[in-house]
């Protein structure tokens, strides 16, 4: 796994994108992937708090054993 993870939390206006691929095929709701996600965003000390987010963009990939979130994050305006 590849990580590039700054420094210093993260701060002002951000976009996220979230990339969720499942595990296997069973159905699930994106929606229920984005405040866990960004709660532990904010607990790792990535970003500073939640409410720099401005944008995100969540989308399903194809299923891949055993399933993971590809997270990025940008700097608006940076």
């Amino acid at each position: 796994m590849i990580q590039r993870v700054p420094r210093e939390r993260l701060m002002g206006s951000l976009s996220i994108e979230i990339l969720a691929i499942p595990p296997d095929r069973r159905v699930r709701d994106l929606d229920n992937l984005l405040k866990p996600t960004l709660d532990a965003l904010t607990a790792a000390g990535i970003i500073a708090d939640d409410r720099f987010v401005d944008e995100i963009r969540i989308r399903r990939g194809r299923p891949d054993a055993p399933g993971r979130l590809v997270v990025t994050i940008r700097q608006k305006g940076a």
